[in-house]
């Protein structure tokens, strides 16, 4: 489904032009019967604006606030057509696009994150940890941290950590043992392939 977009924080005489454009769109549109609200308060509002614009032009301040009045007012009415058009149109850009308002920008859809790739194993200053780091993936909203001690082998790979980041810290290891560790991202759209396994050894003190 479309979404109208407004697009409506303009200059004033931008402003002006642009409710104009939708009062003549809009008028004997077949797609926008009755107009809420009327194409006539519209009309009346924007008229409003202009005159305010062009009395406000010599700098007195008291006319700016007027301005600075009718200007809302009309920001206010096009905003309630725009969800006139937006309920009426049912989400069709075509019918959308032919009341003189645009179409918001459809988001793309997340993909699947990439593998993480240069995932480190460093030791640290205590003899039972190891904190183990990776550049960030693009659109992973998670990352999931497997380990395994040596040997290196699949089926002893167990979940250890889960994160924002890819730099997590595993403790209560052993002294001077080496362990391997995998990380894979997660997003909306699914999780990416496990890393090439690395590995590190606890310090022996």
């Amino acid at each position: 489904m479309s979404r109208v977009k407004i697009d409506f924080n303009k200059p004033v005489t931008e402003q002006v032009a642009k409710s104009r454009d939708l009062q003549t769109k809009i008028t004997a549109n077949p797609n926008y019967v009755t107009p809420i609200p009327s194409l006539a308060e519209i009309k009346t509002a924007t008229d409003a604006l202009e005159s305010a614009y062009n009395d406000a032009l010599n700098g007195d301040r008291a006319k700016k606030a007027t301005m600075r009045i009718t200007r809302k007012a009309l920001k206010e009415l096009i905003v309630k057509l725009a969800d006139y058009v937006q309920i009426t149109s049912d989400g069709d850009e075509t019918k959308i696009l032919s009341s003189g308002f645009g179409v918001r920008k459809q988001p793309s859809p997340a993909s699947v994150p990439s593998t993480p790739v240069d995932v480190k194993v460093t030791a640290t200053e205590f003899d039972y940890a190891l904190d183990i780091t990776a550049k960030s993936v693009k659109g992973a909203k998670s990352y999931v941290l497997e380990m395994c001690a040596d040997p290196l082998v699949e089926a002893n790979f167990k979940p250890e950590e889960m994160g924002t980041k890819p730099s997590m810290r595993v403790k209560d290891l052993n002294q001077g043992t080496k362990y391997w560790f995998r990380l894979l991202a997660i997003n909306a759209a699914g999780k990416s392939g496990w890393s090439v396994p690395q590995s590190g050894r606890t310090a022996q003190f």
